[in-house]
């Protein structure tokens, strides 16, 4: 319907009717009051407004002989200029509604505001400097060197076979966060050194591996998922495992000191990248690699 709520049928009848019941008030006064229906219903209804949205509103006001009784009555005591006490209270009622749910959604506007900026702040996670590799083939030739600031683990590439590491992950905070899984990207990501199908998945339980992994260590018999959360100042294992795939000749190396992990803190889910330590794949390639 084009124009506005008063061109719909039902406000037409509606406001012939309040003309003939207002034959006997002052010209002055029903003009007001008929200017004062017409801008509140023009208010209260939208321009494509239902017949049951424009019924129920011209129920609020009351019907049009009931209008103009209660001006009439207000007429003969305070004259043409007093207020209509009874329709001005219900337009009020109404308007007082509206600024009601206009102010409750600016508040739940602002409080989102500050729900997004409260947990968004929240510090990701951390490496907790425990960790080692997931086979026992990679452990045995494993060659680890540390400095003041930085260690960092090698072992032989196997080109073609899975390789994977595990690491102890801390929360620092004093919020729940949840990981859900690989945040490196959809296909090779940095979560792997140049290994493809990249998988990662947190262990449920913890068990300390600061002392070094074997392949018959009580890690191995801990279930790994996603998602898990990980609560406030806790410790979790998180397992990375990929199929290398680079061609390395004698020695060349290929790393990574950086994990990539999808999290979720309260209803948002973001990357957070946190530093590890040095994870290197040594040449030379044997079986399938490139």
């Amino acid at each position: 319907m084009n124009g506005t709520a008063l061109d719909h049928h039902l406000v037409r009848d509606y406001l012939a009717e309040l003309d003939a019941a207002m034959r006997g008030l002052p010209p002055a006064q029903a003009r007001e009051l008929k200017e004062q229906i017409k801008a509140h219903l023009d208010e209260a209804l939208p321009p494509d407004a239902d017949d049951g949205q424009v019924h129920a509103a011209l129920a609020r006001l009351g019907s049009a002989p009931e209008l103009a009784a209660e001006a009439s009555a207000v007429a003969g005591v305070a004259g043409p200029a007093a207020p209509v006490s009874g329709l001005w209270g219900r337009l009020a009622r109404v308007r007082r509604r509206t600024w009601v749910i206009a102010g409750l959604i600016v508040i739940l506007i602002a409080g989102a505001g500050k729900y997004v900026d409260y947990y968004l702040s929240v510090d990701p996670l951390e490496y907790s400097n425990g960790g080692d590799w997931w086979y026992a083939q990679d452990v045995k030739h494993q060659d680890i060197a540390s400095t003041y600031t930085a260690t960092q683990n090698t072992t032989r590439i196997r080109s073609g076979q899975r390789q994977g590491y595990l690491i102890s992950i801390y929360n620092p905070t004093n919020f729940t966060q949840t990981i859900v899984g690989d945040g490196s990207g959809p296909s090779v990501g940095f979560n792997a050194p140049w290994g493809k199908d990249v998988q990662v998945a947190v262990s449920r339980s913890y068990t300390d591996i600061a002392n070094g992994f074997t392949g018959e260590s009580a890690a191995r018999r801990i279930p790994f998922t996603l998602p898990v959360s990980i609560p406030p100042f806790q410790t979790r294992l998180v397992r990375v495992l990929w199929t290398s795939e680079s061609c390395l000749s004698n020695g060349e190396s290929t790393g990574i000191n950086q994990i990539f992990l999808r999290v979720r803190v309260g209803w948002f889910t973001r990357t957070e990248k946190i530093p590890q330590q040095g994870w290197y794949l040594a040449g030379p390639s044997h079986g399938r690699c490139g």
